[in-house]
């Protein structure tokens, strides 16, 4: 009876809204089930309509309800207490697991940034690079260089590596705290406020990532940072300069810090252009700078210090995957499109390379030719457009393969390396072992949902949910201003990830869970705006069930 009234009060627009995140959902389960074909048909038709109604549901009913008493003041008035209280326990966390895992993690990514910084990198099957490149953002290897000059310019650069990661982790350890700080302003009740701060604080997943060399973990918190500074934007009755240089110096070091930043900040600046009709002007001048201060970087800077620009092939790994599946499933290529896909990389080698997991085995050879694909861009897109509408179930099969672990819910993964520098194992500077890693596998064995990335993407798709259906269209747009850096994101790996299951890529989702609440309206922050006098709170709904139970009596 209730979700019945519910439904009917719901406008058509809102119906169709819920019916496409519910159909998302679905197809997030059993596609993957099909993929794997451990299901008959009628078996995924049936958990498809299952999953379907149950999201939708779900959603609906969360949507109506209200968490009480919350959202209206500061759980903690102390808000610089707070802060140095949430600073200070990451911090200790930080610098005990770098001091016990001197210098800190390295990946193979981490030794190529710091080979470049050192002058020592070359060509090499996964690198495809001599000297520098901005493979991995040349604002991080510079950053890098910085350190180890100031350290002294030692090799084995262990030292630098410290330093750097312990500033890396300070920094890390800022944002965070002053994300928490932002969250305690934002809701009322300490229970909830503590409870999701230990969630950030004592996350295994921030720990290893904080003390690895890697660029997505400052990316990040930066990310993070911006979202939270976009949702107080949106909600502003009018707009100061001062927003905008905030939003646009944190959307310059959102596309300093990684490749596809400068997509995701385009965006969100576009949007903002699009929405907010009275900082049209200001908004335009800022996304006008940021391109001509991108372009001046990547080009005058980068041909002045010999900086080589990323692969081209980085940007198709999913198109790339797609046609090797195609040709390892035996699908239908013409002769024409395997002789111009042979001068990328020998066709008939697809079977031996192709991993569904990862696109790495078909770039890392050298047997890959960068420079044809790179003069050959239009051409491969053509080739790959007509190979995929050729054959559309091994395409969506290879897709779903490659990029499940961002969106399928329940998807576990490995957090990061374990090992340092040029893959030795690190050492204990104060006797004792703690390791971030075994902490992350006792505590996923329990709550695995937790530290899931694919549960993570959809937590911020409910969030986003509720806060579509909670509120009046008129004012939608702005409010939903926060939630596209996350949504920019995951379309920008769901388009080109390289690999299933590294959680790096997701971390600036995986972040904002302890925000959604916020975020999402959970609280029920905006009596004026909600949709109509239909909402219930948690009380109006306890209250209405009292009464039909006694009615049914």
């Amino acid at each position: 009876m209730l979700i019945e009234s519910y439904i009917k009060e719901m406008r058509v627009s809102r119906l169709v809204f819920v019916g496409v995140l519910s159909i998302l959902f679905s197809l997030s389960v059993v596609s993957v089930l099909w993929a794997n074909g451990s299901l008959g048909k009628i078996e995924l038709f049936v958990l498809g309509i299952g999953l379907f109604l149950l999201f939708g549901i779900g959603l609906i009913l969360l949507s109506r309800l209200e968490l009480n008493g919350m959202g209206r003041g500061s759980a903690f008035r102390n808000s610089k207490r707070f802060f140095i209280t949430c600073f200070g326990a990451l911090e200790f966390l930080f610098l005990l697991t770098l001091l016990s895992n001197y210098p800190g993690f390295c990946s193979t990514d981490s030794n190529d940034i710091i080979n470049q910084a050192l002058g020592l990198s070359e060509y090499q099957n996964h690198f495809r690079y001599d000297g520098l490149s901005n493979h991995h953002p040349i604002f991080y290897t510079f950053l890098f260089w910085v350190v180890w000059c100031l350290t002294g310019g030692s090799t084995p650069p262990d030292f630098a590596v410290f330093i750097f990661l312990l500033l890396q982790s300070t920094y890390i350890a800022i944002g965070m705290a002053w994300s928490l700080g932002w969250l305690n302003k934002h809701c009322s009740s300490r229970l909830i406020v503590v409870f999701l701060s230990l969630l950030s604080i004592l996350s295994p997943v921030l720990l290893v990532h904080a003390a690895t060399m890697w660029k997505d973990s400052p990316f990040a918190i930066t990310a993070l940072i911006l979202v939270l500074k976009l949702y107080d934007f949106s909600k502003r009755d009018q707009q100061e300069v001062k927003d905008i240089v905030e939003i646009f110096i944190l959307c310059l070091f959102v596309s300093l810090l990684r490749n596809n930043g400068i997509y995701v900040s385009i965006l969100v600046l576009a949007y903002i252009f699009i929405v907010f009709g009275d900082v049209r002007k200001k908004v335009a001048l800022s996304l006008i700078s940021l391109l001509l201060i991108m372009g001046f970087i990547q080009g005058p800077i980068f041909n002045a210090f010999s900086v080589s620009k990323g692969h081209f092939a980085e940007s198709v790994s999913v198109p790339l995957q797609q046609i090797a599946a195609v040709e390892a499933e035996g699908g239908k290529i013409t002769d024409e499109q395997r002789n111009f896909l042979n001068n990328i990389r020998p066709l008939e080698e697809a079977k031996e390379f192709y991993n569904p997991s990862s696109t790495n085995p078909i770039k890392f050879s050298p047997n890959f030719n960068d420079e044809f694909l790179e003069s050959h861009k239009l051409e491969f897109i053509e080739v790959w457009t007509q190979i995929a509408l050729a054959n559309p179930g091994i395409a969506f099969k290879a897709w779903v393969n490659l990029t499940k672990g961002y969106w399928q819910p329940g998807y576990i993964s490995d957090i990061g390396t374990a090992n340092t520098l040029y893959n030795e194992s690190p050492i204990s500077l104060i006797g004792i072992s703690f390791s971030p890693h075994d902490f992350f596998k006792a505590l996923s064995s329990i709550v695995p949902f937790i530290f899931s990335m694919g549960t993570s993407t959809w937590l911020v798709f409910i969030a986003f949910g509720v806060l579509a259906l909670r509120h009046k269209s008129d004012g939608l747009l702005k409010r939903a201003t926060c939630f596209i850096p996350l949504l920019a994101l995951l379309v920008s790996l769901l388009l080109a990830a390289p690999i299933v299951s590294d959680f790096r890529y997701i971390l600036t989702i995986y972040l904002s869970i302890p925000f959604l609440l916020v975020l999402g309206n959970f609280f029920g922050l905006d009596e004026t705006k909600r949709i109509n006098e239909t909402g219930f709170t948690l009380r109006e709904v306890s209250k209405s069930s009292y009464f039909m139970s006694q009615e049914m009596i």
